[in-house]
């Protein structure tokens, strides 16, 4: 039937007739025209010119084209204009907009991408993305991908495979040159019970963490520009899928999540030494135990970790170490295992004197600073570190 039509010219005009009565503006109307049909056969200049035929009444769809003169083609446009038009459209259209034709792919590829933000959801039933709000999903069907935008229709991919075509939009999305992300969001949730090709929920979450990272290390670029990373995982495999293809220095923000509903743990010893995880301000691992030398935390502003058991040794050397770095905020550091309280007093150093005085609060001179203290507030199972002022330890 689609051949029929891309076959059929006064159909075709049909098809151009239809977009008109939807009220859209010509350019949109092209847009939605091209991405239904998946299609170039028909360029921009001919659309517009049946549209503006239609628009004045002319509906005769076998008029004689070779009668009219030549008019201005999109392109003869100045380029100031069409790079204008297309910084209106969301990054949906601008995807569709660059398959139309060579030049218009050259144009969108230039302008600065409009989203701040991606999310990649990979479930049971396919994938699923987001740019900033714009939604797209990729549902599994067993002749193969249904494609659906929010507010925008569908089509469907005959043996296509949804987390690849996710992959084919998410590599084109990463790889534009002024990319500056604020956020990457990446969640894998699985049922146990599934089964695909014979593959089972655990070599299921392999195969997909390893097309993510084949699609970040085929990017025409070495590092991602991302500020935060947030990652539902249940392993260091999983992070290192994504983790050392993010850019240095500009990742200031690390989340990570365990994908398990319980808490288990998470082997850091490669992690640590990225230099994505070194230069980064702000870190959260959350439902996960993990344990590694407390010193691998003191560059963060802020972070938020579960250990497997804290030794009153490392944790006074942290102390230490936080009192001389001002760029330090607050930190909560969780054990599973009851910390030894008793010894906070004979390891921790000379304490600020407190009236009334407070088992559960401590507090420490920070060099060369009268006003600012480190305030540590120690309960059986979390330490709390926070820079303060001397007026927060009246009670």
């Amino acid at each position: 039937m689609a051949e029929e039509i891309l076959n059929n010219e006064q159909v075709l005009r049909g098809c151009i007739l239809y977009e008109f009565t939807q009220g859209r503006p010509v350019f949109q109307s092209f847009v939605h025209f091209s991405r239904s049909l998946d299609t170039n056969s028909i360029d921009y200049r001919e659309f517009e010119f049946w549209f503006y035929r239609f628009y004045h009444g002319e509906t005769d769809l076998t008029y004689d084209t070779s009668l009219e003169s030549k008019k201005p083609t999109l392109f003869e446009i100045p380029v100031e204009i069409i790079e204008q038009i297309v910084d209106e459209l969301d990054f949906r259209t601008q995807l569709v907009l660059r398959k139309v034709s060579t030049d218009l792919r050259h144009i969108v590829e230039k302008r600065v991408p409009s989203y701040k933000s991606i999310t990649l959801f990979i479930e049971d039933y396919g994938a699923m993305l987001y740019f900033d709000q714009h939604e797209v999903l990729y549902n599994r069907s067993r002749e193969g991908c249904w494609v659906r935008y929010l507010y925008r229709g569908s089509r469907f991919l005959p043996g296509v495979d949804p987390v690849k075509q996710a992959m084919i939009d998410l590599k084109y999305a990463l790889s534009h040159p002024k990319m500056m992300l604020e956020e990457l969001k990446i969640r894998v949730l699985l049922s146990s019970y599934r089964e695909e090709d014979g593959k089972n929920e655990k070599e299921l979450r392999v195969q997909h963490f390893q097309s993510i990272k084949d699609t970040l290390s085929s990017l025409n670029k070495p590092t991602i520009n991302v500020s935060k990373l947030e990652m539902h995982v249940k392993n260091h495999e999983e992070v290192l899928s994504v983790l050392p293809y993010l850019t240095p220095g500009i990742l200031s923000e690390i989340d990570f999540h365990c994908a398990n509903t319980a808490k288990i743990r998470l082997q850091m010893a490669q992690i640590i030494k990225l230099d994505q995880w070194k230069q980064a301000e702000k870190l959260k691992i959350d439902r996960f135990f993990t344990q590694f030398d407390l010193k691998h935390l003191a560059h963060f502003k802020k972070f938020e970790v579960s250990l497997a058991k804290i030794l009153i040794k490392s944790l006074a050397e942290l102390k230490d170490t936080l009192i001389h770095c001002p760029e330090f905020d607050r930190c909560t550091l969780e054990t599973s295992k009851p910390i030894n309280v008793k010894s906070i007093d004979s390891n921790f150093g000379q304490e600020i004197p407190q009236d009334p005085p407070t088992e559960m609060y401590h507090y420490y001179a920070v060099p060369d600073s009268e006003e600012i203290v480190l305030e540590m507030c120690v309960e059986p199972k979390r330490i709390r570190f926070k820079k303060t002022t001397r007026k927060s330890m009246t009670r």
